[in-house]
């Protein structure tokens, strides 16, 4: 059983598939001229940048690519849970693993599908979703969304750039201290990291982002530790294909079912039953 500051923790870690949001300041810009090596697109040294300064240019870098593929993975001592979104202002294709069963996400618009695999549905077998198997649940970014792992967020380019959760995580950052570490490679590109660590009487919280120091200073990987007496969640997401369109095709009318129509099936239950193991 889960302690409430876990459980707290556990439900924001899910929000790491949107770290995007710790790039805050997306004022989209263009016709920047080319970049030359360790300068962003608008020429400047990325090296003489604060490390605030450099996470704010990475947020603006993926918004002005207009579409981001983020994998991550969340780790718990007894639990793995991982994610594979890639989104566009206005598309999005999804998967949500875990050991309990997975599920694919669409969405286009206000528009989406989640489609619960025969492993995930094995959890609702005494709620009576026999005939849910191999079924789209169709409804809107809102309804499909979970306590655990809000879809809707992870899919939305627009608001993870810009908004309430935006200006949170500005006004988090303005309360901690953030550093520049050491340039490296990662992945055979030249990166630079931003770190910092927190720490309370009971926990302690280390953020890392790799951002890439050639060309354009997108986000490339986002990492956030949390550790307790009672044990640590690791979270990590990469960001890649910047730019790449979305195809996201709805689904065959046949193989869809209206979320209103569950009757208290819950196409969640996989997730809240990994959850529970953490």
């Amino acid at each position: 059983m889960m302690s409430g500051a876990r459980r707290r923790t556990l439900a924001g870690v899910g929000a790491l598939a949107v770290l995007l949001t710790a790039c805050a300041g997306a004022a989209r810009q263009s016709d920047r001229p080319a970049a030359r090596a360790g300068e962003d697109p608008g020429g400047t040294d990325l090296a003489a940048l604060s490390p605030t300064e450099l996470l704010d240019r990475a947020g603006e870098a993926v918004a002005d690519a207009g579409a981001v593929r983020s994998r991550l993975l969340m780790q718990t001592d007894s639990t793995i849970l991982t994610s594979d979104f890639h989104f566009d202002h206005e598309a999005c294709t999804g998967l949500l693993e875990t050991a309990h069963g997975s599920a694919t996400f669409l969405a286009h618009g206000e528009d989406a599908w989640l489609m619960p695999d025969e492993e995930a549905w094995r959890v609702n077998a005494a709620a009576g979703a026999g005939d849910l198997p191999g079924r789209y649940l169709h409804g809107t970014r809102a309804e499909l969304g979970h306590r655990y792992f809000d879809v809707a967020s992870a899919c939305d380019l627009d608001g993870q750039l810009r908004g309430d959760d935006a200006a949170a995580v500005e006004e988090e950052e303005e309360e901690g201290d953030w550093s520049r570490g050491e340039d490296t490679t990662f992945r055979g590109q030249a990166v630079t990291s931003v770190l910092r660590t927190e720490s309370d009487r009971v926990s302690e919280t280390e953020h890392f982002f790799l951002i890439a120091s050639e060309g354009e200073p997108y986000l490339l990987l986002a990492r956030r530790i949390f550790a307790t007496r009672d044990g640590q969640v690791t979270a990590e997401a990469v960001y890649s294909d910047f730019g790449v369109p979305v195809e996201a095709e709805e689904p065959p009318a046949q193989l869809v079912v209206e979320f209103d129509q569950l009757d208290g099936v819950d196409p969640y239950a996989f997730l809240a039953e990994a959850m529970s193991e953490a």
